[in-house]
């Protein structure tokens, strides 16, 4: 997802993560233009802490990783190599290592980050590692079979699909995997979905490992009043001057309410901003109805200007959303 900077694109993202029905753990982001701490500071999900390595002296690059508060985590490892970026946190609940690494489209730098990434790789016992690595899956050229030959070596598999079907970028000519993942796990069933959206000139995947145990939904006790009790109460301790003696009816009442009340139990929904709404959401998914429309006709004037009206409306209005609450 290249520039979250971008006025209104990470504002998107929060609402396409609450859309989720289930909670995302970890969130991985490669070219996100963040030139400075202050900078990557004000990016926050709320319930995420928020890791990133980025460049000082070109603009570009960048690489982000959300982590889920409710997962114990550490920063175990970062660096930003001849415009090339590595960041590694440390998921302690799993004794395991997720990688975000980005790197720049140079041939010439090819060597230096191969040694770079071999290295990472060897200390990391359960690794799993996300990124945009410019090398085309889908071709043969001699750095791209020097790269899977690193990967292999190291006990590493891809996690991705080879094949067109299955591609990260794609244009009116051309389909390439250069965004990859994957892992040294050995026992873990994953599943990994391909999600296709306008948010960025890359396609956008979803891993889930299956053997993940869910966090359960908190629950809460509370009281509330059995209102046919309190009325069969109230009529057992009628009293002939009842009508006068007001401190005895309030007396009454109180007791007979306190012994009316039951205990219950809710289970509470995961907290949601109030700015993220339905009509944000729909809006979102009626713009990708249109861009999917666009993809499959890109020749056709009047269903590209349609949706770029589209877009440029929803990201106003989230941006106008937003910043009213």
């Amino acid at each position: 997802m290249r520039s979250i900077v971008k006025p209104g694109k990470f504002d998107e993202l929060q609402c396409v993560i609450k859309a989720f029905p289930s909670s995302l753990h970890a969130l991985v982001l490669t070219e996100t233009w963040i030139k400075s701490d202050e900078e990557g500071k004000r990016f926050q999900i709320p319930g995420y802490t928020h890791y990133y390595n980025y460049r000082t002296d070109k603009r570009g690059g960048g690489v982000s990783i959300f982590i889920k508060n409710n997962l114990q985590h550490t920063l175990s490892e970062e660096i930003c190599q001849n415009f090339n970026h590595y960041l590694w946190i440390r998921i302690e609940n799993y004794s395991l290592d997720i990688g975000a690494v980005y790197r720049k489209p140079d041939q010439s730098n090819v060597k230096t980050f191969l040694d770079t990434y071999s290295q990472q790789l060897q200390t990391k016992k359960r690794g799993l590692v996300f990124g945009d690595f410019n090398f085309n899956l889908l071709n043969t050229e001699r750095a791209t079979n020097m790269y899977k030959e690193v990967v292999q070596e190291n006990g590493y598999e891809f996690l991705n699909k080879i094949d067109e079907d299955h591609c990260t970028r794609e244009s009116t000519t051309s389909k390439s995997i250069i965004d990859h993942i994957c892992s040294n796990l050995k026992q873990n069933n994953f599943h990994s979905v391909i999600i296709d959206t306008p948010m960025s000139d890359h396609k956008q995947i979803y891993l889930e490992l299956k053997r993940y145990r869910p966090e359960p939904l908190k629950k809460r006790h509370y009281e509330v009043i059995n209102y046919e009790v309190l009325y069969k109460t109230i009529l057992e301790s009628q009293d002939q001057n009842l009508d006068c003696v007001y401190d005895f009816l309030e007396e009454k009442l109180r007791k007979s309410i306190e012994s009316s009340k039951v205990t219950k139990t809710k289970t509470l929904n995961p907290p949601r901003q109030d700015w993220i709404n339905k009509q944000i959401i729909g809006e979102i998914n009626n713009r990708n109805t249109l861009w999917n429309q666009h993809k499959k006709y890109p020749k056709d004037k009047q269903i590209k200007d349609i949706f770029i009206k589209k877009r440029n409306e929803v990201s106003e209005y989230i941006q106008g959303v937003r910043w009213q609450n």
